[in-house]
């Protein structure tokens, strides 16, 4: 069996100085949605309104080759979502438009870079989540499937309910 390390994660100070220093509310958002439900990039820009069940706090997302799958949104992300879909000018049925990963990962690292967190991957917020719900004493049984990545036990809650337990940030 291969050995993994932990993986490098930022601090719920560095997410929170990164959401603060983040110019447009388009990336508080994904930055917000992506810490908080642990999700990739692709996963959150993939979104559809008709994904999205805010009242339940959940959102359907396609995780790599395909697989739908239901995520909890946590409230930060259900939140942010809200005020998003709000205030966004476009009526696309994405969620997020026509943004691309490479356009969303260029704001986000030089955000990143305003806010002095020089090490930022968008990847990091996912594990980020997970280290954060672990430290505060989350089990991984409470802690759903997000395999798909290289982390044999990257994992976060997948049921509203259980995501109502996990630390606010």
């Amino acid at each position: 069996s291969i050995e993994m390390g932990e993986p490098k994660y930022h601090s719920l100070d560095q997410v929170r100085c990164l959401i603060d220093t983040a110019p447009s509310l388009l990336e508080q958002t994904i930055i917000t949605v992506c810490f908080s439900s642990a999700c990739r990039i692709s996963e959150v820009l993939g979104l559809m309104v008709d994904d999205l069940e805010l009242d339940a706090g959940v959102a359907t997302v396609t995780r790599k080759g395909g697989r739908r799958e239901r995520v909890a949104l946590g409230r930060q992300g259900t939140e942010a979502l809200r005020e998003w879909l709000a205030q966004r000018r476009a009526r696309s049925k994405r969620v997020f438009m026509d943004y691309t990963y490479q356009d969303i990962y260029r704001m986000l690292k030089q955000t990143a870079k305003k806010a002095g967190i020089p090490d930022f991957t968008p990847h990091r917020l996912r594990h980020s989540r997970v280290i954060h719900l672990r430290q505060a004493g989350l089990q991984w049984d409470d802690i759903s499937d997000t395999r798909g990545g290289c982390w044999e036990q990257s994992p976060w809650p997948a049921a509203a309910e259980r995501s109502a337990r996990a630390p606010p940030f």
